[in-house]
């Protein structure tokens, strides 16, 4: 696995905007693939990606 790719949902919050921000430099995350068990997601300040399990998404962390 590419250093660049972490897994999990600590790598990401959901905002209260209704996006997902990577958790370490707090920007917006894009969504660059989908499929049936995996959200793909790039950060585009750090360049750096998550591969985010479709289960996890209920659980993530909302920030307050």
């Amino acid at each position: 696995m590419d250093a660049s790719v972490s897994v999990g949902s600590e790598s990401v919050y959901s905002a209260l905007d209704g996006g997902l921000h990577h958790a370490k430099c707090s920007r917006r995350m894009v969504l660059t693939a989908r499929d049936a068990q995996e959200l793909h997601l790039s950060c585009p300040t750090c360049v750096e990606s998550v591969r985010l399990p479709v289960s996890t998404v209920a659980q993530i962390p909302v920030a307050t």
